[in-house]
């Protein structure tokens, strides 16, 4: 049993902290795209403009871990029903109330 849960766990955990880091890509992409006109004005550099959307990743970790949690679980429980390992958990006796 607690093998079961450590292995759907970590399936669970890793494919949520790929979404995340995609989903932290994608926003920090659009962040670079709204701050590139800025770019020059001043003192405002390409390091001070990084150092800026470094900053803002971790609010937008924040505002996105549901989605990436919602996200990752479903394509770990997709993952494990395409290689019929779900199909031997639920068989071995554990229910689904157990798995969730």
């Amino acid at each position: 049993m607690k093998l079961l849960y450590r292995y759907i766990i970590s399936a669970l955990s890793q494919t949520t902290l790929f979404t995340l880091a995609a989903l932290l890509g994608l926003y920090a992409f659009f962040d670079i795209i709204r701050e590139v006109p800025d770019l020059g004005h001043g003192n405002y550099d390409l390091g001070k403009m990084a150092g800026y959307i470094a900053l803002l990743l971790p609010g937008h970790a924040y505002e996105l871990m549901p989605l990436a949690v919602l996200i990752g679980g479903m394509v770990a429980m997709t993952q494990l029903a395409m290689s019929s390992e779900y199909t031997v958990i639920r068989t071995s006796g554990i229910t689904l109330g157990q798995i969730a």
